[in-house]
């Protein structure tokens, strides 16, 4: 499939103007912007001048949908605010727009993530994010044909992503909105084996792993493992509860339940097995916890080796 895509990135750095008149404006600080999860509220320092905004960045692709569907072009439009997010990589940024035109340059897909009456500026994401505002263009339901992922978040206090997506009709010839892939937290893309990895934490002693496979149109959990972890009363050691869950017949139904004395996290997998184990694997660095370029290879649909180390 990699010989089907093609990529081009073009950055426009538009000084847009903003009009923002002296008054009752309360202004957050650059590292409280940064760390925000609320993009309907954006405060802006307050002026009598107009002051550069905006840098405008639009990221391009060209794919095939499959071998005997002519090319198309996607086309993913966002802003990064100069002024008033915080600093580097983890400023904030949004994504305004998916477009996809094809072969002959008709519009078939146009998304405005953007609903500026509710102070919606875009999907909220790190500024590391912006030149590519991470679209792909892959397979994630395993038939054949292509579809469109690109970032509906990226950010929080783990600083983790999740997609919004639009699946391939063939029948149809038209894209629709995936809802049940926007819920996959961290999604790792598994081509060989079809189904799709999720790594997420409520907190230091409570993380879950979990796989989802595509079935009767939805992507839905097929195994789950989850663990919570506690000090005993000495506080020398810690006990860490797995329980592995599994699809059958339609529910989840547990099939371990384990509760391991430990000196550490690290102590308790290599007692439990689940880092080597043959369906989990959780050395695998596909098991991601937090976004980023570097997840880019687990998003292309990866068919390299299963079983990776760190």
């Amino acid at each position: 499939m990699s010989g089907m895509i093609k990529i081009f990135r073009r950055i426009m750095i538009c000084p847009l103007f903003v009009m923002i008149f002296i008054g009752a404006v309360s202004c957050q600080s650059a590292e409280e912007s940064a760390i925000s999860n609320d993009i309907s509220e954006i405060d802006f320092f307050a002026t009598a001048t107009l002051e550069p905004a905006k840098s405008l960045y639009t990221y391009e692709i060209q794919a095939r949908i499959s071998e005997s569907i002519p090319e198309y072009t996607f086309i993913a439009t966002g802003w990064k605010d100069e002024e008033l997010v915080g600093e580097g990589d983890w400023g904030r940024s949004f994504v305004t727009d998916l477009n996809v035109y094809d072969e002959n340059g008709e519009q078939i897909l146009s998304i405005d993530f953007t609903d500026i009456s509710n102070e919606i500026y875009g999907n909220m994401i790190y500024s590391q994010m912006i030149d590519t505002m991470g679209l792909h263009v892959v397979d994630v339901n395993f038939d054949g044909y292509m579809d469109v992922i690109i970032l509906r978040s990226f950010g929080g206090a783990h600083s983790g992503s999740d997609y919004d997506c639009w699946l391939w009709n063939p029948v149809d010839s038209i894209f629709f909105r995936s809802k049940s892939f926007s819920e996959i937290y961290n999604p790792a893309i598994d081509s060989v084996r079809e189904c799709i990895y999720s790594n997420g934490s409520n907190g230091a002693s409570n993380h879950g792993w979990h796989i989802y496979r595509f079935i009767g149109g939805e992507f839905v959990i097929t195994n789950s493992l989850e663990y919570t972890s506690e000090y005993n009363s000495t506080r020398d050691s810690t006990s860490y509860r797995f329980v592995e869950e599994q699809l059958v017949n339609g529910e989840m139904v547990t099939v371990r339940d384990d509760t391991i004395q430990a000196d550490d996290y690290a102590d308790a997998m290599d007692k439990v097995g689940y880092a080597d184990d043959i369906l989990w694997q959780l050395c695998s660095p596909r098991w991601y916890p937090y976004g980023g370029h570097h997840v880019d290879i687990w998003l292309d649909g990866y068919t390299g080796p299963m079983h990776i180390r760190d």
